[in-house]
């Protein structure tokens, strides 16, 4: 019979000597099963450890010991990456690992908790390659010991409820991105959480379980074995389950689980008809009012007046704390982030104080990163906020990140080249990003005409751009963008009288913006007509109400002024402010973290290509990667670039599925995607359409058509990627969907298209 904590309290096993006198062996001797603890040999090493120390005081100097031993067992296991091993020694040895992070969490070791807590993104990247099996996952076994240990460690970290948001997107994803088996550790995240006044325990939980019902559509019964397993958990009358669950349906969440499951649920729970029959509903305590919208326009209407930045920064923060306990307390994180958008967006727009401005906008974006780490406009405030304060480095790397995690997304592309056409020397990465934006977005204007821009304002380049606009705008014939830029560069070499021809056929064709419509005026004022400019604005005024650049110009010509020709970036040379251009290769860098360092591989990774046989850039690369291997040896996306640098061809390192699909479509070898097959069946989608990439499978053919065809719903991050790619490439096609492997044969991107969607995958996160 095992002994009890009182009976093993009282008299202290013998084996504790010799632990004390060589810790570091003895703690490798205990996990390894080599201990001579008896008589608890065969015992697994967290049942031993419990026995052993489960009884001691929180000040045994032997329990301190353990907690210090331990972590530095682990920190060299987590340097030394995971060895090459057959695959059932390394089962054994992630079962090792994962012992080590159970003993943390059943003895409740502070400074294991804490580094485990403090270092979260080397600790996570490690475990990510822990995932062997259901049955041997060092990463499950990490991600228990962090929610297990969340109340122990909430003294001594900054936001003891920082990982809330991460445990919610757990759920969400246990099924699709993650196995199922993670719902169980998501929700022991949600339940571990910090207690917070007023609130019930279990509403972070009853957030999670209706997310992952939302996202991943489960069965009846599997939804009411998991909601019975947890309601058990917490005894609680009838009437209370009624308000909560009710409460809990009319969530974000909710609103999205099928029909069936709610009235299910709502049956279950005593919800009849949306009413509660024991007593009216009504807000749980410790959930606050959420404030009016006029609140948040009201700052943002005094930010538009041009209020200095310490006259409404209390009036933000009071704004987002709102909204921030809303979150906490309901796990609704909708009014939290769209808002923190929205006033970040107000705050850069501002001329005044752009350092303090781009700082506090970019804390509202991490802040609501941490809740929704998919959502692309708050990538962008993120990385505009760094670019206003200076911070152009890790602006950059911020943008490079968001074009990694939503490659399908043409405005990431096109804002990333916009931000490094304006740097220093760095037009040639910006045409090199735009034109590869262009090949991928082959029928978008955008990008092309922002490309034929860039060209203009390069030294001995204007033929060049000239040529290139008047192709997008002969490919482009209902499109003004690409005219008006040719306009612009004709007006700059002062060939007014083709500007005015191609403005003329622009109004001709019926296709003018606004932008036509004052560069027509400008023309007009520029030869001595006056009258025929205001006309024009006034024509332009009644189309476009709302556009400043109307309204000022008609504003100089009311004063008898002369409108200027030259469009501003063809005036003078436009210089990014040299005190913060000085300043940028300090600031930011800590702000970015590890998504900075994901940024620079992704910029790696997309140069390759474009760089072979050029050694010194390769020696710079390699060099910079390197740096980041050192830093974290288990970074797989760095091993990866690293081997696409060195052009390895060996086998890839155990990593994540985004790993081994690159590597198998750049190996083109079939038996590697029919391992994949079997180890991520979420990932099917993917696995069929690089089959047809690479050998024309037709049967994988016509199993993509009928998955485009279908309504997504669950799919992994890195399948929704390739989505929104096939989507842009066959939407005007769809009826020749007959022929798909003929189409893909004759797209080149394709390819390209699926290593990225892979890479998409990569989703650093961001809560600790």
């Amino acid at each position: 019979m095992a002994m009890s904590q009182t009976d093993h309290s009282q008299a202290r096993h013998p084996w504790l000597e010799l632990f004390l006198a060589n810790p570091e062996a003895e703690t490798d001797r205990l996990l390894t099963g080599r201990a001579r603890i008896a008589p608890y040999e065969s015992a697994d090493a967290p049942d031993a450890a419990w026995l052993v120390f489960g009884g001691l005081t929180a000040d045994d100097v032997a329990l301190g010991t353990l907690d210090a031993a331990l972590l530095k067992w682990l920190k060299t296991g987590r340097t030394d990456g995971v060895p090459a091993l057959e695959p059932l020694p390394l089962a054994r040895w992630i079962r090792t690992v994962s012992d080590a992070f159970e003993i943390i969490g059943r003895l409740a070791l502070p400074e294991c908790a804490a580094d485990l807590r403090r270092e979260f993104n080397l600790w996570n990247s490690w475990a990510a390659r822990l995932a062997h099996s259901d049955q041997r996952d060092g990463r499950k076994a990490f991600y228990r010991t962090l929610a297990l240990t969340q109340r122990l460690v909430a003294g001594n970290v900054k936001d003891p409820f920082a990982l809330q948001s991460f445990w919610l997107q757990m759920c969400q994803q246990a099924g699709s991105e993650l196995p199922a088996q993670y719902l169980s550790v998501g929700l022991l995240g949600l339940r571990m959480l910090p207690e917070q006044e007023g609130l019930p325990a279990d509403r972070p939980w009853l957030a999670g379980l209706a997310s992952w019902a939302a996202s991943q559509n489960p069965t009846k019964e599997e939804f009411s074995q998991q909601w019975w397993a947890l309601k058990g958990l917490f005894p609680r009358l009838q009437s209370y389950w009624s308000r909560s669950i009710s409460e809990t349906l009319k969530g974000r969440f909710a609103r999205t689980m099928s029909g069936e499951l709610k009235a299910w649920w709502a049956e279950d729970a005593g919800v009849q008809d949306g009413t509660i029959p024991a007593k009216p509903a009504t807000r749980p305590a410790g959930v606050p009012n959420l404030l009016p919208l006029e609140a948040v326009n009201s700052v943002l209407d005094n930010m538009r007046q041009g209020q200095p930045l310490g006259k409404v920064r209390n009036e933000i923060n009071q704004v987002i704390d709102n909204f921030r306990q809303y979150a906490r307390a309901t796990c609704d994180s909708h009014f939290l982030v769209t808002t923190a958008c929205n006033l970040g967006m107000a705050l850069i727009k501002a001329e005044d104080e752009p350092v303090d401005r781009g700082e506090f906008a970019a804390e509202l974006a991490r802040e609501a990163l941490d809740w929704q780490p998919t959502d692309f406009y708050v990538w962008e405030l993120w990385r505009e906020a760094l670019a206003r304060q200076g911070a152009f480095d890790a602006a950059e790397e911020v943008g490079w990140e968001t074009i990694r995690r939503f490659p399908e997304n043409l405005h990431s592309r096109t804002a990333l080249a916009e931000l490094l056409s304006r740097l220093p020397g760095r037009e040639p990465d910006a045409e090199r990003l735009l034109r590869e934006t262009a090949k991928r977005f082959p029928n978008n204007a955008y990008s092309w005409t922002q490309l034929g821009g860039l060209l203009a304002r390069l030294p001995g380049r204007k033929p060049d751009a000239e040529r290139l606009l008047r192709e997008t705008a002969k490919r482009f014939p209902k499109d003004a963008y690409p005219r008006n830029q040719l306009i612009e560069l004709l007006i700059a070499q002062d060939r007014s009288d083709e500007a005015a021809a191609i403005v003329d056929s622009v109004f001709a064709q019926g296709i003018a913006d606004a932008a036509a419509f004052d560069l027509r005026a400008r023309l007009f004022s520029s030869a001595g007509d006056p009258e025929a400019a205001r006309k024009i604005l006034q024509d332009g005024m009644v189309e476009y109400p709302k556009n400043v650049i109307i309204q000022v110009h008609l504003a100089m010509l009311d004063e008898g002024r002369v409108l200027p020709l030259k469009a501003e970036v063809y005036r003078a040379e436009t210089e990014l402010p040299r005190a913060l251009a000085a300043a940028n290769r300090q600031a930011g860098k800590a702000d970015s973290g590890p998504v900075r360092r994901g940024g620079r591989l992704r910029r790696l990774l997309t140069e390759l290509s474009d760089r072979e046989g050029d050694e010194k850039w390769r020696a710079a690369a390699l060099d910079e990667v390197q740096e980041t291997l050192a830093h974290d040896p288990n970074f797989a996306y760095a091993d990866y670039v690293n081997r696409e640098l060195h052009g390895a061809r060996d086998a890839p390192a155990p990593g994540t599925f985004a790993i081994a699909f690159a590597e198998a479509v750049k190996r083109k070898e079939p038996d590697r995607f029919a391992e994949l097959e079997k180890s991520s069946p979420g990932h099917v989608p993917m696995i069929d359409m690089a089959r047809v990439v690479l050998f024309q499978d037709e049967e994988a053919g016509d199993r993509t058509v009928a998955w485009l065809d279908s309504t997504p719903g669950g799919e992994p991050r890195a399948v929704q990627a390739l989505r929104g790619f096939l989507d842009l490439r066959m939407r005007s096609v769809q009826s020749e969907r007959a022929n798909f492997v003929e189409l893909v044969a004759a797209n080149d991107n394709i390819e390209l298209d699926l290593i990225e969607s892979a890479l998409a995958e990569f989703a650093l996160p961001l809560a600790a």
